[in-house]
């Protein structure tokens, strides 16, 4: 199974023809997909080693969509079915209400963690990051769902691989933060990076359930 940017950079790459001839490097891909060459070529090394992806090294260099992965996509393409659609309507409406629950939530904690039952607010950020979890499967299933290019700026220049990476980053820091037990740090987090992409999330959530509206009439 690959990850949401393995499978966009294989698509990208298909959509350009790459070759072997005309490759495409990671300086390339990092520019379209808003991320960095070197986490292009970290995530790429799996796709290389089950040959979905070929290489080239040197000058000139770069990646291809080798014949063997261009097979192997196109017969693992999925056909939109319209109970999945059905379904989507009232999940997005679902997430919309949770997501804002979630962002009452946030803004509290970064004031309960200096408080004494300081137990319960890490049992509570533990929740909302598993929630947002679940909010990225369902986004990522909408945007292939209605076609959204996961390149697109959809909400204040902010695109879903970005807003997945920006997710990353924060998980990371807060897990990092919460071992070493550094609540004012942690407190700083949520506050001024947590809160803040919640918010992009809603409005991001808010244009796929516009498009969604859209493809309904």
């Amino acid at each position: 199974m690959y990850n949401y940017l393995q499978e966009e950079v294989f698509k990208l790459l298909d959509r350009h023809t790459a070759s072997y001839a005309k490759p495409l490097n990671s300086k390339e891909i990092g520019e379209i997909l808003k991320v960095t060459p070197s986490y292009i070529r970290s995530q790429l090394s799996q796709l290389v080693k089950v040959r979905r992806v070929g290489v080239r090294r040197g000058n000139g260099g770069g990646y291809y969509v080798m014949q063997e992965g261009r097979h192997k996509m196109q017969g693992t393409k999925k056909i939109e079915s319209e109970k999945q659609f059905e379904e989507l309507g009232g999940l997005l409406s679902d997430m919309e209400n949770y997501l804002y629950k979630v962002a009452q939530g946030s803004q509290e904690l970064s004031v309960t963690l200096h408080g004494v039952d300081r137990l319960q607010s890490l049992e509570m950020l533990t929740r909302i990051m598993e929630g947002l979890d679940c909010y990225q499967k369902l986004l990522k299933s909408a945007a292939v769902l209605l076609t959204i290019d996961f390149s697109e700026p959809l909400y204040e220049e902010t695109t879903v691989l970005l807003l997945f990476d920006q997710l990353c980053q924060v998980f990371t820091s807060i897990v990092e933060a919460t071992e070493s037990e550094d609540y004012s740090l942690l407190a700083d987090l949520i506050e001024y990076d947590l809160v803040p992409v919640i918010r992009i999330s809603q409005g991001m959530l808010g244009v796929v359930q516009e498009r969604y509206k859209e493809r309904a009439i």
